[in-house]
């Protein structure tokens, strides 16, 4: 797939432009027959593009600005959550963030995280009142006064009941 980013609007003498927005633009017809699910979202404006329906997109340049693909086999989107990413750090060595996309308002989320022999380590809950980018944060804590041990981990993101993959965290120490 081929995408393009050019700036818009109105250009100075100096070629400096005036407004700051720029288009995304990619060729649908390139896409659009392939079974996996590919979107663009970008986290500052709250937007999740359909990249195989929709042929452009405009925004706002912000110094910063993460602009993000997803890009799913077929089978590995599930309708409902949109895990943006893996857990990040990874590793980590005292908390970790793992961002989620909600397609609904007052999702309830739920996140798993499992030790190497698949044993629960913990489980986080949390709802979310808005629809959109979340992001559901862990400090490595597995009871009052207890950490999870270095090594390899698990997690599973379950959202209203509809659970998402499960991908690897490690956890070492600082």
């Amino acid at each position: 797939m081929v995408a393009e980013i050019k700036p818009s609007g109105c250009q100075s003498k100096n070629g400096n432009i005036k407004t700051k927005q720029a288009s995304l633009t990619w060729n649908v017809a390139d896409i659009a027959t392939s079974t996996a699910t590919i979107l663009l979202f970008d986290e500052a404006n709250d937007a999740l593009v359909n990249m195989k329906t929709t042929g452009t997109y405009t925004f706002d340049v912000r110094e910063g600005q993460p602009l993000r693909f997803i890009f799913k086999k077929k089978g590995d989107f599930k309708p409902g959550i949109t895990e943006l990413g893996k857990a990040y750090p990874n590793p980590f060595a005292q908390s970790l963030a793992i961002p989620v996309y909600l397609l609904d308002a007052n999702s309830s989320v739920h996140v798993n995280i499992y030790d190497g022999l698949g044993r629960t380590v913990t489980s986080l809950n949390q709802t979310f009142i808005a629809a959109g980018y979340n992001e559901i944060k862990w400090d490595g804590s597995i009871g009052s006064n207890s950490f999870a041990s270095d090594g390899l981990l698990f997690y599973k993101v379950i959202v209203n009941g509809k659970a998402g993959e499960l991908k690897r965290l490690f956890k070492q120490s600082e």
